[in-house]
């Protein structure tokens, strides 16, 4: 292979994004790859746990998951928790007490799902927000 086409290659390589927190959603659905039982299981209503190493996929299966209820109608709510407090965040703080910085992060995640919520609901005019089973 001529060197002009390694060089061009290993500039591809490094324009690719490495983290699925930082990649266009539409760009993960692309990319997405299901396999075996893990779609059909992070897709019940059932509590779900997923685990693994960095860069095994959770977040990419995650956003793929979110972005497929966005088209089928649902309302979704994505939380980074990377990205709740800051770099002096009292969650990591060992001086207060664990059950304070629970405490904490809880409240920032509800204020974010709350903001979102309501952004979508006064956003939408045709958000049906009757309970599922309700008669109109």
């Amino acid at each position: 292979m001529p060197k002009e086409d390694n060089q061009q290659i290993a500039r591809i390589f490094v324009q690719l994004t490495k983290r699925a927190e930082t990649a266009d959603p539409a760009t993960l659905v692309q990319t997405f790859v299901d396999f075996g039982t893990l779609l059909p299981s992070i897709s019940t209503r059932d509590n779900q746990v997923i685990f693994g190493r960095r860069g095994t996929g959770k977040t990419h299966a995650l956003v793929y998951t979110l972005e497929k209820a966005k088209a089928d109608g649902a309302l979704t709510v994505y939380v980074d928790l990377r990205t709740a407090g800051s770099s002096t965040s009292v969650y990591s703080n060992s001086k207060l007490p664990i059950s304070e910085r629970a405490t904490r992060m809880l409240l920032d995640v509800l204020g974010f799902v709350h903001n979102e919520l309501t952004a979508a609901a006064l956003g939408n005019q045709d958000l049906d927000l009757a309970p599922h089973g309700s008669v109109a």
